[in-house]
């Protein structure tokens, strides 16, 4: 009996070809954003202008075209992603110095020295400063997160409403050092599922950084009643598996969780989504499992078994071409040969099999075909009605996904303005594409930007749609006098 092990191997992503399909859709879109004031004055809707212009120009600072496909691929793959909004002190311009005080490797706290003072005579404890550093005017910055790595209040199933949240990263030494001026070993742990990470997948520069977030509240610190702590501006603890890197309240202004948690389809009662790739696994091992039998049967029609005599004498090398297996047999009169039974043809239902599979099965599934209108064309309709008839249906398919990324979209835009807001003390330049892809620059400062501004995204501008559509339905709109001709140029591509 032939093992398995050795029959051949076909392999068809399928899978992932679904998930490139309906990620490329989505990515094509760019969120048009729009502030809504907190008060009717006039002020107040200017602020709001100019918080557009800002969030449009911190939007392609941070990269969120590049960041986007990561986060749209991961929510597609896993069911979900985690993007992180925070405050990096360590980048923009350098606008001066400041001194590196020596602190305790497990405790955090300044390494004083005994001085005396020049003025009064006596002696005082002073930190011990080894160098300067650069200080940098910071900026906001984006990160995005495998959802295996991060953790949130089980209570709950949105993390807007969670009191607490857990985040493992895996950082280098020398970013631990710049972030925190401390010297740490390194090594990583068990990941959130318990399987062992072995040194030989990570660096050796490596070490896992753990940042727990407690939002503002009352928290419980024993079984006693009395046992409990009011932390009034939440508290944030970051450290290794040794060292504690710091600890205090949280440094955002809005005391809210820095995180965003976003799902493919949220599922009633569950923290973590659910997405549709998933029905695709049980069909994709099937499939690959039917090519690789149907590869097999070719293989033995093209090279034919033997039966040989053992009394012949005949050599393997005698055979032409690439002979199959050969059966040697002793002949005995009246005995006949052992046979084999035919079974190298390949019934004609696996091969109607495999186009339902791919025809039907698949894009029923995804909502994603091939190509053209192969598979999912509607009867009795012509060529142009079809396309349009299969693009909603697979428009509508992603519709779920479109309105979780406009959702995070909103938020990532509410975090974003409220660290302006905070961090902003001096005017900076914010450039944006103007009219007809024209750069235009603006001053602005964390005045300008309130916190308090209800950041809100057009839907249809990250719903997924084919350009000609797009194009066709935003300057139907614009000749209408129901789109503005700013909408009409960033939704059909050009500029602001």
């Amino acid at each position: 009996r032939p093992k398995e092990d050795v029959l051949p191997k076909m392999q068809c992503n399928f899978y992932q070809r679904a998930i490139d399909n309906a990620a490329s859709r989505l990515i094509a879109g760019r969120p048009i954003f729009q502030i809504n004031p907190g008060d009717p004055d006039q002020s107040a809707i200017d602020r709001a202008r100019i918080a557009e212009r800002v969030l449009t120009s911190e939007w392609s600072r941070m990269g969120m075209d590049r960041l986007k496909s990561d986060i749209i691929k991961s929510v597609i793959l896993f069911g979900d992603s985690v993007l992180k909004v925070e405050w990096d002190p360590h980048s923009g311009g350098v606008i001066g110095q400041e001194p590196i005080v020596a602190t305790d490797p497990l405790t955090g706290a300044p390494i004083t020295q005994t001085v005396v003072d020049p003025t009064s005579g006596e002696e005082v404890q002073q930190p011990i400063v080894y160098g300067m550093r650069d200080i940098h005017e910071g900026n906001a910055a984006v990160s995005v997160f495998h959802p295996s790595d991060f953790s949130y209040d089980p209570s709950v199933t949105d993390i807007r409403f969670a009191t607490w949240a857990l985040l493992k990263v895996r950082r280098s030494t020398e970013w631990v050092w710049r972030n925190y001026q401390r010297s740490v070993g390194t090594g990583v742990d068990d990941d959130r599922h318990g399987r062992s990470r072995s040194m030989s997948s990570a660096r050796e520069d490596e070490v896992d950084v753990y940042e727990l977030w407690l939002v503002p509240g009352t928290y419980r610190t024993g079984d006693d009643s009395n046992d409990q702590v009011t932390l009034a501006d939440g508290f944030v603890v970051v450290c290794t598996k040794d060292v504690v890197l710091s600890k205090g309240p949280m440094p955002n202004a809005d005391k809210k969780l820095p995180f965003i948690h976003v799902r493919c389809s949220r599922v009633p009662g569950r923290q973590w989504g659910e997405t549709w790739a998933n029905g695709l696994r049980g069909l994709q091992f099937s499939l690959n499992k039917t090519l690789a039998q149907i590869t097999n049967a070719n293989d033995l029609m093209g090279n034919p078994q033997w039966l040989v005599p053992t009394q012949s004498m005949a050599k393997d090398s005698s055979f032409r071409g690439r002979p199959g297996a050969v059966v040697k047999y002793e002949h005995r009169a009246n005995v006949p040969p052992p046979e084999r039974l035919d079974g190298k043809t390949v019934s004609p239902g696996v091969f109607n099999y495999i186009s339902i599979a791919l025809g039907e099965l698949v894009p029923a599934i995804t909502g994603q075909r091939a190509g053209g209108i192969a598979g999912g064309t509607p009867t009795g309709v012509e060529a142009g009605v079809a396309f349009a008839e299969i693009i909603e249906r697979d428009m509508a398919a992603l519709a779920e996904v479109a309105n979780e990324l406009q959702l995070c979209y909103e938020e990532l835009g509410e975090k974003t303005l409220s660290l302006v807001h905070q961090h902003w003390r001096l005017p900076r330049v914010v450039a944006v594409v103007g009219a007809y892809n024209a750069t235009e620059a603006y001053q602005f400062s964390g005045k300008d930007v309130k916190d308090s501004f209800q950041v809100k995204v057009q839907p249809d501008s990250v719903a997924p749609q084919s350009k000609a559509a797009k194009f066709n339905k935003w300057m139907t709109l614009f000749q209408a006098g129901l789109a503005s001709p700013r909408e009409t140029r960033l939704q059909v591509g050009g500029g602001d």
